[in-house]
């Protein structure tokens, strides 16, 4: 078409793990699922704009490799900081809650105090106990990183009520935290649609993990179903 401009959208691709998990992987998983037939492309449609914001957040991370190698200002730093960490919190709060919703499950308790979060997650559980294994996920993660990536981006990059903990900010502004997180931050995001897919799969389908070591480099997804045996239709 005359006067269309082909843009470069990003400088990595599918051989990136989180790329091809997420991308790839997480579509396969939701288009099995014959109850979310009538969400799943939806669910496509929100998972982009998730790809979006972890993508500027991987871009961030890159160029904090850069600036930390190169010996960059300490401004310059701190603001390559700031960028990383915002993206990535807006991936996994904001965008994923939004693409879970549009399958049916409202995650927004995730982000909220213990005692709420705690409330919540019994009534789930209490109502879908096949989503226990989901819950559990949470409430680990809610300690090991949510937590602290909460607090970072409240009293640090936004609101400044209070001052932020100087030791807290200090762990993390070092690039080898920066690569945990957003490592944790992917990871949580595959393993909740992973384990609300499989909660939600006929009886006779189970997703299986393959082994690290056999999956194919150039899109290295995680998992893949394997049919147990079809429902008996037998009079």
């Amino acid at each position: 078409m005359e006067g269309l401009r082909i843009e470069e959208y990003a400088r990595f691709g599918t051989e990136e793990p989180w790329v091809a998990r997420l991308m790839l992987g997480l579509p396969e998983l939701v288009y099995a699922v014959p109850t979310f037939g009538s969400t799943r492309d939806d669910f496509r449609a929100k998972l982009g704009e998730v790809f979006e914001s972890l993508g500027m957040a991987f871009e961030a991370l890159r160029d904090l490799r850069a600036r930390t190698a190169a010996g960059a200002a300490a401004l310059d730093v701190e603001r390559a900081y700031e960028s990383f960490y915002g993206h990535l919190w807006s991936a996994y709060k904001d965008r994923f809650q939004t693409a879970m919703r549009v399958l049916g499950l409202d995650i927004g308790f995730l982000f909220q105090r213990d005692s709420r979060f705690e409330a919540a997650a019994g009534a789930l559980v209490e109502d879908q106990p096949e989503l226990s294994d989901l819950v559990t996920l949470m409430r680990r993660d809610r300690a090991e990183f949510k937590k602290a990536l909460s607090y970072y981006r409240n009293t640090y990059l936004e609101h400044r009520v209070s001052a932020p903990d100087p030791r807290l900010v200090a762990a993390f502004h070092r690039l080898d935290s920066a690569e945990n997180m957003f490592e944790n931050v992917w990871q949580a995001i595959e393993d909740y649609v992973a384990l609300y897919v499989i909660a939600n799969l006929p009886p006779f389908i189970q997703v299986i993990e393959v082994p690290e070591e056999d999956r194919d480099a150039s899109r290295p997804t995680r998992f893949q179903f394997q049919v147990l045996g079809l429902p008996d239709t037998a009079d």
